[in-house]
């Protein structure tokens, strides 16, 4: 099998595991299911690309969030203006979820969330750990550069991931809740302005 058809295979196998996550949950989806609807015979030959679940999880979230990724170069994102790094994150992550696949797969791992508190949670916690890992090292740059005056980092980045998991309840999984706000640029903005707004170190 070439490079190319093996990166095909392992894209279709991610493209199959959300589907199945997105249908039954991540507890009870199987490695066999999603191997079959990746039209793989043998599911032992999907441990060939991911040696578990988890491992298929974590790769749809880096699929869905490429700054998030284990094999993502975190320089050029410390590195700009932070308010261009929230840009990025939020539209990247605000767009993931307008795809249908993802919106059945958020109702379902958020039900998991709520109620199925178990083993499973640090895996269904991946993606949202990991944006938290990527704001805290942007943060943490722009304080150091003096852009951003010293303040509890922790606090502002989960201010800023609340925001943006409610505008995503609000368009595409609680729709009521969505009465009133304005586009999701529109929304990147003023959330951005309003968050980093007192943050700004002062100019001397």
């Amino acid at each position: 099998m070439t490079d190319a058809e093996s990166s095909a295979r392992r894209e279709a196998i991610l493209d199959a595991a959300l589907e199945v996550f997105a249908e039954v949950g991540y507890a009870r989806a199987t490695i066999k299911a999603i191997a079959r609807r990746a039209g793989i015979k043998s599911p032992a030959l999907l441990y060939w690309y991911f040696p578990g679940k988890a491992d298929l999880m974590r790769g749809v979230i880096a699929r869905i969030m490429p700054p998030v990724a284990p094999e993502a170069d975190l320089s050029a994102l410390t590195a700009q203006p932070i308010a261009l790094t929230l840009r990025l994150v939020a539209a990247a992550l605000l767009t993931a979820y307008q795809r249908p696949p993802l919106v059945n797969a958020f109702k379902v791992i958020l039900a998991e969330l709520l109620y199925k508190q178990d083993e499973n949670i640090d895996v269904l916690m991946a993606g949202p750990g990991a944006v938290l890992g990527v704001l805290r090292r942007c943060f943490e740059a722009a304080v150091e550069r003096g852009e951003l005056r010293p303040h509890n980092i922790e606090v502002s980045m989960r201010m800023f991931i609340g925001s943006l998991i409610i505008y995503i309840l609000g368009t595409v999984v609680v729709p009521v809740l969505g009465d009133g706000l304005p586009t999701t640029d529109e929304y990147i903005t003023a959330l951005i302005s309003q968050l980093l707004d007192g943050l700004h170190a002062e100019k001397e």
